[in-house]
């Protein structure tokens, strides 16, 4: 039997022959059809175009609701680079500043530890194991060496390592798998009121003191989660679907261009490292007057919106920081207690965030739009500025560190014009 081409046009009398069909009009009145490139877009009259909709039964036209930005004195914190604490160190220095000789022999220590209590009344699998030999620091460090080496040179089978890449020279097979059988961070058996990771909890602390000392932040960082990915069992995983990593251990980080300066550990059971799951913790709020007198207001917040301040608060006292974070974290209150702490923040937000001011509601509620790449604004407690600027859909922003109403706080930048190479690429060149 001959098979149909899969290009093969549908026959005439199989093709739907009923009238196209027509999008109904609609009672709203339409956008009034306004050239983007003559708006002032600070003018009260034109920078938003919002239509409000005319009378059922009159004939007068639609009207655009004024709006204006208002002057916001912003902490401009100044620009200040990263820099490393020891630029000068070689690959095998820059290891040792983070898995120094302390955290070596930890690792051997409890590996011997682990072993001893492991033969000491060992199971089935273990009655043909071959004696154990205590192993040293330095034996750590090759093996180590080894885990690294797996990492930057792959083959299907783990016995080419030895066969083809000549491991031997090093360590043996046997000894690796040895180690690597009993190899442990924390042998001890858990304590009433230990940590879901109480196993890496002595080392991990080394770590991060380690990533603090080694390197001092820039004045803008970030503060977001990250994903450690781990497929076993664990009732501690997190399963995040469209993202590079969709299941493991998620981390809450302070970032600087890659460079993890610390963290906090999150369970899917537990919740926030430092935190009890669901409860909330009290903090000191940051408020103007009407006599522009600074104070203080304590505020519960949910662990979601603490961890960045219980992060921030571990940034150096004596620098200025911007931290930027997503909508996933920041309201009026974190972003006032931010400033109670002396750290200024930018970043987006969700519409119903908590303080985002009435106003701004609902022109997102009504589902109204602006004219694009247009702004309004408000100032909350004069120390909070809340806007919204209009991309292809409305963005929702909080700050304490910037202004708009200046000239020099808006920066144009063009966008790269895609070449005509494909299909997609020639219906997307007029949008650009």
């Amino acid at each position: 039997m001959i098979r149909p081409r899969r290009d093969t046009q549908i026959p005439l009398r199989y093709r739907d022959k009923s009238p196209p069909r027509f999008s109904q009009t609609s009672n709203h009145s339409k956008r009034r059809k306004i050239d983007p490139k003559t708006i002032d877009r600070n003018d009260v009259d034109l920078a938003l175009a919002v239509i409000a909709p005319a009378p059922e039964c009159g004939d007068e036209p639609p009207t655009l609701i004024p709006t204006e930005l208002p002057h916001f004195n912003a902490n401009y914190v100044q620009n200040r680079h990263g820099k490393s604490h020891h630029a000068n160190l070689l690959e095998i220095g820059f290891f040792r500043l983070f898995f120094s000789d302390l955290v070596v022999e930890i690792l051997s220590e409890e590996t011997n530890s682990y072993a001893e209590s492991q033969l000491r009344n060992p199971p089935l699998s273990l009655h043909k194991t071959r004696q154990w030999i205590s192993t040293t620091p330095a034996e750590i460090l090759v093996f180590l060496g080894v885990y690294l080496y797996f990492g930057l040179h792959s083959t299907t089978v783990q016995k080419d390592y030895w066969k083809l890449h000549n491991l031997g020279q090093h360590m043996g097979q046997k000894r690796y798998e040895q180690i690597h059988r009993f190899f442990s961070l924390n042998s001890k058996p858990r304590l009433p009121n230990a940590p879901w990771f109480y196993r890496i909890q002595r080392v991990s602390e080394l770590l991060r003191t380690a990533c603090r000392q080694a390197y001092s932040p820039s004045s803008n960082i970030a503060i977001d989660e990250a994903m450690v990915a781990f497929k076993g069992r664990s009732r501690d995983t997190i399963k995040i679907k469209n993202k590079p990593i969709d299941t493991g251990y998620k981390l809450w980080c302070i970032g600087d261009h890659g460079y993890i300066w610390s963290w906090l550990f999150h369970s899917r059971v537990d919740g926030v490292e430092s935190f009890t799951k669901g409860q909330q913790t009290r903090w000191s709020q940051q408020k103007i007057n009407e006599n522009d007198e600074i104070f203080e207001k304590s505020t519960l917040l949910a662990p979601t919106f603490a961890l960045i301040l219980r992060l921030a608060s571990q940034l150096p006292k004596q620098l200025d920081f911007c931290v930027y974070l997503d909508n996933l974290f920041l309201n009026v209150p974190v972003a006032q207690c931010l400033l109670a702490i002396g750290i200024y923040c930018m970043g987006t937000t969700r519409k119903k965030a908590i303080g985002v001011p009435q106003r701004l509601q609902s022109y997102l509620n009504n589902n109204s739009k602006l004219v694009w790449d247009s702004t309004i604004a408000e100032i909350v407690d004069k120390n909070t500025l809340c806007f919204v600027w209009q991309d292809n859909k409305p963005v929702v922003a909080i700050t304490t560190a910037y202004s708009l109403h200046r000239s020099e706080d808006r920066i144009q930048r063009t966008r790269n014009c895609p070449k005509i190479s494909s299909e997609n690429a020639r219906i997307l060149n007029p949008v650009f």
